[in-house]
């Protein structure tokens, strides 16, 4: 008798025919009409593993089901059936129409993509690349990750593929080292492929590797910026800089004739040789800048010329352009133009290209469309350097008050940039506003570490910890001959004066230790035999980013702390221990409960949440209690947390865009109330309690100076 007349293989067949019969019926429960079809294409699939259309079933009706067939304890007969290479065509093929389902609905319906999880799909992948690691499995590996918010994580996966077939997958892997900041990883993969990537690279794709050699020309860390601007920029700059003008050449060679009207104005062609005009002045910036004394000066302003030969006719041409006030392209246009005006500020080569420029910008000044799409923020920057040119070439005193509202407004989408806040500086010194030009170099030397913030918000970068956080020293002198003089306190003051900031909550978190571990205690004995008990206590970088974003500077506002998470078994068990939890709660205090178990969010977060004062040891804290299921399908999806982290810390970098100075005052409160209170305790001769400890957090003395009484 054949294998294939064993009883075996006809009870697989049945339970495989039975499963089919339930897909196709009209049952007037769909639900279960899907779980029949599950349990029976499960049997069939345990019976005959190695078989590809019971292993096709099963895995459809599973991922069907948003259910991981690595979790339905069918480990073996996963095992066998992934040894069979026709099994694992099977599973790649459904992945990929998985894939392509996806995309579809990320183009046409992306809130609608964020209602579901992808662990399933995960978990099935990561279990194939042990077995085969095909680039396009990797990359679909990535996708998933990425639409779970841990495109960080995934990003080694993309990477493989990317490696392996770099005409398939370079240029998006280009594309997502640029959105997540990764010039360095993005310059050595193109460099590494270059000859395979070029010829099929769009020019979109191209800017973004000349921009890459534009940040990391510059410096990619703070660190390096402030050294390149105190000694000197290497070599390595320059070079980088014409690696990134060869690019710019490239993109721009086709649209050449357009400055001497040979052909029809472009938005492309506006884009590339703004451009191409903008690397020239740039690397004569660096040629100025550079340490080596033996490169020729000359050189820098030969590239300025150049630069002003390609703007000056572009910019009588740009009038010709129709804009489509819907299109993206003309945000771009109107961005190039700024780039115009910032590049005519650097070539200094007249009082009539200055003049044209201030115009120019005036006109851009009073386009609603301009105004409406937030990039007016850019206009003052130029305008405070061309009225500063002008002035000084005319010999003429600039209005104070406007030089001032110039100048506070250039940091508006530009407060990343430490040469922004030097001319500020330098014109309180010299209106005698001490005071102020000290606290502009106090928020100015926090600059970096807010950078670094956000970062570790929208990507969760793993160094954060060896960052450093530089103190400004306030100036001992009226007197400021020169823009660089004022920048050099600055510079100085961040490389010399380093804070480590994570001690500053550490008597914090030391007195939260013991009532972390005996309400986990309490959890324990009140949550069903099997549940998974999880603690935290909040990290110092994540309390000052929670402040920021609350605008409030109080460290015992932030009310979860210390935070936990219980997952148990069943819904109703976490239903019950919910209640449970409720109930040892002060009735007295506030209590915020957000319960999103039957009514999920938008991202399908799901979950009975409260944060509450708790019976007896009068500490707040707060409690996330949801299945084993459910946490499953959140870590897989768009409300996992690194996806709403991710989100968060755009969120916060736009905000911060539209108006930096009060987020660095208030960053500079925070750091001085956390050192201030750190100071305190650190010194006080009698143990503190939590709660004396958290008032001092709140509201610490100031430190005893000589001249001054403490409080």
């Amino acid at each position: 008798m054949s294998e294939h007349d064993s009883p075996r293989h006809e009870e697989a067949e049945r339970y495989f025919e039975r499963a089919q019969i339930m897909l196709e019926s009209r049952l007037a429960s769909r639900e279960e009409a899907m779980e029949s079809a599950l349990n029976n294409a499960k049997k069939a699939f345990e019976l005959h593993p190695e078989n590809p259309n019971y292993f096709n079933l099963f895995l459809q009706v599973t991922l069907a089901t948003r259910q991981s067939i690595c979790r339905l304890g069918v480990d073996a007969a996963l095992d066998a059936a992934l040894q069979n290479p026709d099994c694992r065509e099977v599973a790649f093929y459904i992945i990929a129409h998985v894939r392509l389902q996806v995309m579809e609905v990320m183009d046409n319906d992306f809130d609608l993509l964020k209602k579901f999880s992808f662990g399933g799909e995960i978990d099935l992948l990561e279990k194939l690349i042990t077995i085969d690691r095909r680039p396009d499995a990797l990359h679909t590996l990535y996708l998933f990750y990425k639409l779970s918010g841990r495109q960080h994580e995934g990003m080694a996966f993309f990477k493989e593929a990317a490696e392996t077939k770099p005409e398939n997958y370079g240029s998006y892997y280009i594309m997502a080292c640029k959105n997540q900041e990764r010039y360095q990883e993005l310059i050595e993969y193109y460099e590494k492929n270059e000859a395979v990537l070029l010829p099929m690279m769009s020019d979109d794709h191209k800017t973004v590797v000349a921009i890459a050699y534009e940040k990391r020309a510059a410096g990619l860390e703070w660190q390096d910026r402030i050294r390149f601007e105190n000694e000197g920029m290497p070599a390595d700059s320059l070079d980088d800089y014409r690696k990134s003008k060869a690019i710019y050449q490239r993109i721009a060679q086709p649209y050449e004739s357009l400055l001497t009207g040979g052909q029809p104005v472009t938005s492309e062609g506006s884009v590339a040789l703004i451009n191409y005009a903008q690397i020239h002045v740039l690397e004569a910036q660096c040629i100025q800048h550079s340490a080596d004394e033996q490169i020729d000066k000359t050189t820098a302003l030969e590239l300025k010329r150049k630069a002003l030969a390609i703007l000056n006719p572009l910019i009588e041409r740009m009038s010709a352009i129709g804009y489509p006030e819907s299109s993206d392209l003309y945000r771009h246009l109107l961005l190039a133009k700024t780039h115009v005006l910032s590049a005519s500020s650097d070539v200094r080569l007249g009082i009539e290209a200055v003049e044209r420029a201030i115009a120019f910008a005036k006109e851009l000044q009073g386009d609603k469309v301009f105004l409406a799409l937030s990039f007016a923020d850019i206009l003052p920057n130029n305008l405070s350097g061309l009225l500063h040119i002008r002035n000084h070439l005319l010999g003429k005193e600039t209005d104070p008050e406007l030089e001032e509202e110039l100048l506070c407004q250039s940091l508006v989408g530009n407060w990343k940039n430490l040469q922004s806040y030097a001319p500020l500086v330098q014109f309180y010194l010299k209106t005698g506003d001490n005071e102020m030009a000290h606290r502009i170099e106090q928020v100015c030397a926090l600059v970096p570490f807010l950078e670094n913030l956000i970062k570790l918000d929208k990507f969760g970068r793993q160094d954060f910890d060896n960052c450093a956080l530089g103190i400004a020293q306030a100036p001992e002198s009226h007197d400021v001959k020169t823009y660089n003089a004022a920048l050099q306190k600055v510079y100085d003051s961040l490389q010399v004066t380093h804070v480590a900031l994570e001690e500053h909550l550490k008597p914090l978190h030391d007195a939260f230790e013991p009532f972390r571990e005996s309400y986990k205690a309490y959890l324990a004995k009140i949550a069903p035999e099997n549940a998974l008990i999880d603690s935290r206590l909040k990290m110092t970088y994540s309390v000052i980013l929670k402040l920021l974003k609350e605008r409030n500077v109080a460290v015992p506002d932030v009310t979860d702390f210390l935070a936990f998470r219980v997952l148990t078994d069943t819904e109703e068990e976490a239903r019950v221990l919910y209640e449970k939890v409720r109930l040892g709660m002060r009735k007295d205090r506030s209590m915020k409960e957000w319960i999103t178990i039957d009514k999920p969010t938008k991202t399908n977060y799901r979950s009975m949440d409260i944060t509450g004062t708790i019976q007896g040891d009068d500490i707040q804290l707060q409690v996330q209690i949801r299945s084993k299921a459910i946490d499953a399908e959140i870590s897989a999806g768009f409300a996992h947390h690194g996806y709403y982290k991710r989100e968060s810390g755009w969120k916060l970098e736009e905000a911060i865009n539209k108006n930096p100075i009060p987020y660095l005052w208030l960053l500079n409160e925070i750091v001085l109330t956390l050192g201030n209170a750190y100071r305190f305790i650190r010194d006080s001769e009698t143990p503190l309690t939590l709660h004396e400890l958290l008032e001092i957090y709140r509201d610490p003395p100031l430190p005893h100076l000589p001249d001054q009484p403490s409080r």
